[in-house]
């Protein structure tokens, strides 16, 4: 609402004659202050991703990154939704880039050596893992160092997740990998290892898992861990690919399935991806039954739900689809013209508002980008 100034009429001067000896004074006339009218531009408004809104789902705003590093992980937003971390390189130095979701603009960046694993746990703090865990305010600055100790610190993390309602910190290892061909020479050997943030402890959870680690994931009741890897065979070269869960309270491992990536919705599910026959199956850690199982005819690299369980994400080299969980229905294709260079990744905001997925350059004389995805309120 804007409110005119009200002036004051000029002032109406009496007619008469003026000797030589008076000297008359002027008669001032206030004007009315004009104040500037400020015009606020409305911030837009974006509903909420879901099965009614997704198929209007577009790009919103998209950032330029020298590179994007590799990293398996989903949990990279903080919990009121305007603000992510990925883990990027500027100007040949890597580090923690924080983008602001509300804002569309780079809130800070920190310089980490190979932070190739980086998580935003439920309390807003930063982990990465570089010979142990390093941990950090939502402002970007380390708060606390757990070096390696008791015999269970490696060098470097391919993945981190935080255990619910916990202090607990699950990081995931590769502590060998074999080559290809005639230089087959190690097997493939993976762990998994258990931090303690407020005892500043560690202990090895599975020492020696056989193969290839390729995703981690820990249900939001805490209490099942699921995580894929693959063995390859040193005759054909073929690769078996195994999902294993795990149960927390038990201490030992409850069933084994066929699938190359495995991620926990809020709800306790866990989708698994066949990479082999392209299905995903929605599997109840308790009995490891399969609830629903639906084809999707795409070689997929990194896998995310809504917030609500409802809708399921996922990255190929070049397209994302979104579908329906109850139903197995894809509700959204979009085609991301892109070449991989490195894995790219997805995950949805906490308030199911935003999507951010990265897009890998096509040539190397481009760049690498970070793409914002909503529904604008209509």
């Amino acid at each position: 609402m804007s409110c005119a100034g009200q002036g004051v009429p000029p002032t109406l001067a009496v007619t008469k004659t003026i000797k030589a000896s008076e000297t008359p004074q002027p008669t001032h006339t206030t004007q009315p202050t004009l104040a500037p009218t400020v015009t606020a531009t409305a911030m837009p408004v974006y509903r909420v991703i879901d099965e009614k809104t997704v198929s209007n789902l577009g790009i919103i705003y998209q950032w330029n990154v020298d590179d994007i590093i590799s990293f398996g992980s989903t949990s990279f937003w903080f919990l009121d939704s305007e603000q992510f971390i990925l883990p990027v390189q500027k100007n040949s130095v890597s580090g923690i880039q924080s983008f602001n979701s509300d804002k569309f603009a780079e809130s800070w960046f920190a310089q980490i050596d190979y932070p190739s694993s980086v998580m935003v746990d439920k309390n807003d703090q930063i982990i990465t893992y570089l010979h142990g865990l390093h941990i950090f305010d939502r402002q970007g600055k380390e708060v606390k160092t757990i070096s390696t100790q008791d015999n269970c610190g490696k060098p470097l993390a391919g993945y981190i997740v935080s255990i619910p309602e916990s202090s607990l910190i699950l990081t995931g290892h590769q502590d060998s990998y074999s080559d290809t061909g005639l230089n087959y020479t190690l097997d493939d050997k993976a762990s998994l290892i258990i931090w303690n943030k407020d005892k500043n402890s560690c202990s090895i959870l599975l020492s020696a898992i056989n193969g290839r680690l390729f995703s981690l994931s820990v249900s939001p009741d805490g209490r099942y861990i699921g995580y894929s890897f693959g063995i390859r065979s040193k005759e054909t070269g073929y690769w078996k690919k195994y999902t294993e869960i795990y149960n927390l309270n038990l201490q030992k491992r409850t069933c084994q399935l066929e699938g190359y990536i495995s991620v926990f919705s809020q709800q306790n599910q866990l989708a698994i991806y066949n990479l082999d026959t392209d299905t995903i199956s929605l599997v109840t850690p308790s009995d490891c039954k399969e609830q629903i199982k639906f084809n999707v005819n795409i070689k997929l690299l990194a896998l995310s739900f809504s917030p609500n369980g409802d809708l399921l994400a996922g990255v190929s080299e070049s397209i994302v689809n979104i579908w329906n969980v109850k139903t197995g229905e894809k509700l959204k294709e979009i085609d991301l013209q892109a070449s991989l260079n490195n894995l790219p990744f997805i995950g949805f905001s906490p308030d199911s508002r935003f999507l951010v997925v990265t897009k890998n350059r096509a040539s190397p004389a481009e760049k690498d980008k970070v793409m914002l995805w909503g529904v604008l309120e209509k």
